[in-house]
């Protein structure tokens, strides 16, 4: 007799896996979802600039931002290529942002601030998601 793997209950196997796929696409939703408010904040953070002081493009950086969610990873993103230098930057070229405070100025600063709002979302969808399987009973 060949060996194998024998699945008791094939039908359930396959009704978990569609599932699966599901709640994966569920889990990036709630990712995105809790990037909100941490994207709203680092908008509001971002240095803005004024035309009228000499700066190059102003209101930019704030409008760049924008969620990445993809399976159970999510981010907030700043376009820019002077994004980086904007958050951390304190010496050679990006010692101009010292005006804006001091780092981090916009994207983590808001991340901070926003922890425990975006660590509730997380644990209310995932709760929808692990529910759907049986693996979890509030």
């Amino acid at each position: 007799m060949a060996a194998g793997i024998q699945i008791q209950g094939l039908a359930e196997f396959k009704r978990d896996l569609r599932r699966a796929g599901e709640s994966t696409k569920s889990v990036t939703a709630v990712m995105k979802k809790a990037g909100a408010p941490v994207l709203a904040k680092g908008r509001a953070y971002a240095p803005k600039g004024e035309e009228a002081k000499g700066d190059k493009h102003p209101g930019q950086l704030a409008g760049s931002g924008k969620i990445l969610a993809g399976g159970n990873k999510g981010r907030v993103v700043f376009a820019p290529a002077y994004a980086p230098g904007a958050e951390f930057g304190t010496h050679g070229r990006w010692k101009g942002f010292d005006k804006w405070g001091q780092p981090p100025r916009y994207g983590y600063r808001a991340l901070n601030e926003s922890v425990d709002e975006v660590a509730q979302i997380i644990a209310d969808g995932l709760e929808e998601a692990v529910t759907a399987f049986g693996w979890f009973h509030p």
